[in-house]
């Protein structure tokens, strides 16, 4: 629709309806020679009321349509970040025990321990640490057993010489706090 348009008159060169023209694709305007001069006819051929209202319903219904597809994509990407998100659990690290135990507050040490054990239950340090806690409280029973399985996980001389101190004191009835 947007061409280029020759007028017939013999003063006028030529019209431009487009950008694209080589005579500066300016809608509305004639060239004659170097003048450029408004014509009123070609202006309301192109750029009728009509027109501009279809043309402002089109970009309205455009943006409109823009604004609810950039709206679903927000939720989709905020219903997508919150599903993946776990759910609450406490997190028991090991750095908040050894915190717990610096305090010498056992009991929440191996309620803490116990949990960071039974969800990594093949992990050494947990088993070990968990003696140490143990062993802290007077329950050298416990301690022993969680020795025992450090040192089935991990055959290491650390977990062999804490097991075999654990066994002493069971047998000596002596009690002395591990150094960890």
């Amino acid at each position: 629709m947007w061409g280029r348009v020759w007028a017939i008159e013999p003063v006028v060169v030529g019209f431009c309806g487009s950008s694209e023209g080589r005579e500066g694709g300016e809608v509305g305007r004639e060239i004659t020679g170097n003048r450029w001069r408004h014509n009123p006819a070609i202006i309301n051929h192109f750029m009728s009321e009509e027109i501009n209202q279809e043309i402002l319903k089109e970009i309205r219904k455009s943006r409109r349509s823009n604004q609810i597809f950039l709206a679903v994509i927000a939720i989709a990407f905020l219903v997508g970040s919150l599903a993946h998100k776990k759910p609450f659990e406490n997190d028991h690290s090991w750095t908040t025990v050894q915190t717990a135990v610096k305090q010498m507050d056992y009991p929440r040490a191996l309620t803490m321990a116990q949990a960071n054990v039974a969800r990594y239950p093949s992990d050494y340090y947990g088993h070990s640490y968990l003696g140490y806690i143990y062993l802290a409280i007077g329950d050298t029973t416990n301690s022993e057993a969680e020795y025992l399985k450090a040192y089935q996980l991990f055959p290491s001389e650390e977990n062999e010489k804490n097991l075999a101190a654990v066994r002493k004191r069971l047998t000596t009835g002596e009690f002395k706090l591990l150094s960890k």
